[in-house]
């Protein structure tokens, strides 16, 4: 009865260059992976500094969806504005434009 270190033993003498490419490709793959996570996690912090760069601290940030036809004016910014838990109101303006 053979041991599997043995088994091991035999299949990395008999295939050392597909063992250690197999080795190496999986350690590449994993350091891949990684730098891509570690990207994803630095660019999603880069995004909420510049956020808070631009439009300074807030703690709420509203838009809507502009397939409903409904717009935003002057009496619900007032509303907005007169709730009693509203600090500051920043007016930014982010509008779509179509072009033919």
């Amino acid at each position: 009865m053979k041991t599997v270190q043995g088994l091991a033993l035999r299949l990395f003498r008999a295939n050392r260059f597909i063992i250690s490419s197999s080795i190496f490709s999986i350690a590449l793959a994993v350091m891949l992976i990684l730098s891509m996570i570690l990207f994803s996690f630095n660019a999603q912090d880069s995004l909420k500094e510049e956020l808070r760069k631009t439009y300074g601290d807030m703690d709420l940030s509203v838009g809507f969806n502009i397939d409903q036809d409904k717009e935003i004016s002057n009496p619900l910014i007032n509303q907005i504005i007169n709730n009693r838990d509203v600090e500051e109101l920043s007016k930014v303006s982010i509008t779509h434009v179509n072009v033919d």
